[in-house]
C-alpha cells in the first residue's frame, strides 16, 4: 500500500499487510489521507479505490484504526466457452475477447484450443461476455 494526502501526494510507501491483514502507516500529522493498495498477492485481485481516512488533531501520537476489509477484493475468477460448429464438434481455431458489462475490453485474442475450449483466468467479481 501507499497512503497519499487529501491532494493526492505520496506520503508513504511499500506499506505492507501483516498476518492479520493489518497495514501500519506511522508519524502522520494531523489530516486527511487514504491507503491505495500498490500491489496485491500472487493470485489476488489488485483494488486501487482508495480507502479515506483522517488522523484528527486530538489523535496526534495515539494509535488510530481504519478499518477497509469490505473495500477490497480478494480474489479471480476464471470461464471457459466451448466452441461447436454447426454439427456440434468442437472447433478449435475460434478467436474471442472478453468484455465487461459496460463493454470494456478485459482479454483479446483468446483462441479456442482442439477441444473448442476459450479459457480466461484472472476475472474480478462482475458480469463478462465472450
Amino acid at each position: 500500500f501507499k497512503v497519499v494526502d487529501k491532494s493526492g501526494k505520496t506520503i508513504q510507501t511499500n506499506l505492507t499487510s501483516d498476518k492479520d491483514g493489518k497495514v501500519i502507516a506511522d508519524g502522520l500529522a494531523p489530516g486527511d489521507y487514504s491507503f491505495i493498495e500498490t500491489q496485491a498477492p500472487t493470485g489476488y485481485v489488485l483494488n486501487t479505490d482508495p480507502v479515506h481516512f483522517t488522523v484528527a488533531d486530538q489523535a496526534e501520537g495515539q494509535p488510530q484504526i481504519v478499518m477497509a476489509s469490505d473495500n477490497f477484493i480478494n480474489y479471480q475468477g476464471s470461464a471457459e466457452l466451448i466452441k461447436h460448429d454447426s454439427k456440434g464438434q468442437p472447433l478449435s481455431g475460434a478467436i474471442f475477447k472478453v468484455v465487461d458489462k459496460s463493454g470494456k475490453t478485459v482479454q483479446t485474442n483468446l483462441t479456442s484450443d482442439k477441444d473448442g475450449k476459450v479459457i480466461v483466468d484472472g476475472l474480478a467479481p462482475g458480469d463478462y461476455s465472450f
